[in-house]
């Protein structure tokens, strides 16, 4: 049998693996934003301190602004940065833009310097006047010229988030390159330890695999886990008990077999002789009645009269003899029944003890067809068709002989007179074997039951029971002749419609 792909230690390992696959996913989403919000945090911090000299610069007023802008823009521009600077009136004065990722810089308006400067609170404790927007992927900064309360202009600085993005990817590939290696330490190790996990669970399969293989006193090791232990423990009980429940069965077998072996011996001789006297009666019965009744002519005639019916009451009756000659054929026909179940019991005895077969080799068609006219002579009205492809196969033919009669045998005492259809069909079985089939179509036999019909002294169905022929060992005597041959033998069968045997050798 192919075992499944499923197995638990694909499945412990595949466990292992997610569980690590998700714990690195978990922590490489965790560094991203950590370290994209560090990166932000970062530049905005450099901007701030960047920023302290324009902040606090004294010389700044609404007069002299447009002179010292380009100082500014000169000393606050860089590659990846966007600057520009208002006046007090919120007019454009000058910006630069940045040489590696321009963007255009929103306008200063009045709802701008309300939103931006509406709260005191700044992170950047004495540098009060900051204030940082991120917004639409870009990082702002913008802050007064001067001082809050008499500003002589306002300047903004601007940058995309995406100059961030290297960093970031850096740090991924970095991380991803890590997780690999230590995906790959981990599933190594890993392997170790799933091994050493189901090391209980292998010696149990390994003890169970023996025990499958006849070595049936060997018990399960009760060593491992505390799981595998409760599990050794009761198996070790069910074995137990099944190998006693099997001993008993044995022990149960062998004295029937025994007690049916002597009895059928020890019935052979009465029965016989039982058979005998029946058969001795039956003449001298049938000597008497026809000496009683030429006796009986010849006294009637020749005594008087009034004489005659006394001597009518003294000779028995005619028919009284008749009855008795009745009694003693039922007898007879019982015994013989008898004699063909001793029979059929010794010879179940006899297979029981694996006897050696007197194998040949023979064409089992030619086999059946020089036999047919013999077959056919057991019809009572019934037809029978055969179809026979030669094929060869080694067997005891007398034994196979026995299988074939009983096989129509059966066929032919549940059929119609009448209607009953008999097919008998030989076909090639691979290179050196055969298969037989005898099909009827008799009332059929119950599915639940076609299991059982091989069983000793079974009967299978109703309508067989109201036609009660052998005691039902037919079908044993032919299981166990087939079984000697180490080939098969069973049933198929369809309620109303018909039932099929078929021998596989």
């Amino acid at each position: 049998m192919t075992p499944p792909a499923h197995t638990i230690r694909r499945s412990l390992y595949s466990r292992y693996v997610w569980v690590v696959v998700s714990i690195l996913l978990i922590i490489g989403i965790i560094q991203v934003q950590t370290l994209r919000s560090t990166l932000i945090i970062a530049g905005e911090t450099t901007l701030v301190f960047n920023l302290r000299d324009a902040l606090y610069h004294e010389k700044i007023t609404p007069e002299n602004l447009h002179i010292i802008a380009p100082q500014l823009l000169h000393m606050l521009s860089s590659r990846a940065v966007n600057v520009a600077v208002y006046d007090s009136n919120l007019r454009l004065v000058g910006k630069q833009m940045a040489a590696y990722d321009p963007m255009p810089l929103q306008p200063m308006t009045p709802q701008i310097v309300s939103l931006v400067w509406g709260s005191e609170d700044t992170p950047y404790g004495r540098f009060k006047n900051l204030r940082i927007m991120l917004s639409h992927g870009a990082i702002q900064v913008y802050a007064p010229l001067g001082t809050r309360a008499h500003p002589a202009g306002y300047l903004q600085i601007a940058y995309r988030d995406q100059i961030l993005y290297p960093f970031i990817w850096r740090g991924m590939a970095l991380y991803f390159t890590a997780s690999v290696l230590l995906l790959i330490f981990a599933a190594i190790s890993l392997l170790p330890v799933v091994e050493s996990a189901l090391a209980p669970l292998h010696r149990l399969l390994a003890t169970a695999s023996r025990i499958r293989s006849g070595a049936v006193e060997e018990r399960l090791p009760v060593t491992g886990t505390r799981e595998t232990e409760q599990l050794a423990v009761m198996i070790n009980e069910g074995l137990d008990q099944l190998q006693e429940a099997v001993r008993q069965e044995k022990e149960s077998t062998q004295r029937m077999k025994r007690f049916v072996s002597s009895a059928s011996h020890e019935l052979r001789t009465p029965l016989t002789s039982l058979k005998g006297f029946s058969e001795v009666l039956l003449r001298r019965l049938d000597t008497y009645r026809e000496n009683t009744s030429v006796a009986r002519e010849i006294a009637l005639n020749a005594a008087p009269r009034r004489l005659r019916p006394m001597l009518e009451e003294a000779f028995v009756r005619d028919e009284q003899l008749v009855e008795l000659r009745h009694a003693v054929a039922s007898m007879q026909n019982e015994t013989a029944r008898l004699e063909e179940l001793v029979r059929d019991l010794l010879q179940l005895a006899r297979l029981d003890e694996h006897f050696k077969l007197n194998r040949s080799v023979i064409d089992l068609a030619a086999f059946i067809s020089e036999h047919q006219a013999q077959y056919e002579i057991l019809s009572k009205g019934q037809k029978m068709f055969f179809h026979l492809t030669p094929c060869s196969v080694s067997c005891d033919p007398s034994l196979l002989q026995q299988v074939i009669y009983n096989l129509i045998m059966n066929a032919l005492h549940y059929t119609n007179v009448q209607t009953g259809e008999i097919h008998v069909t030989v076909s090639p079985r691979g290179k050196d074997g055969a298969i037989l089939e005898v099909s009827d179509n008799g009332p059929g036999i119950d599915p639940a039951h076609l299991e059982r019909i091989f069983d000793r002294f079974f009967r299978a169905s109703e309508a067989r029971e109201r036609n009660p022929g052998g005691a039902g060992l037919g079908l044993s005597i032919c299981a166990a002749i087939i079984a000697a041959h180490e080939g098969k033998i069973y049933a198929q069968s369809t309620l109303g419609v018909g039932t099929t045997m078929t021998v596989e050798l």
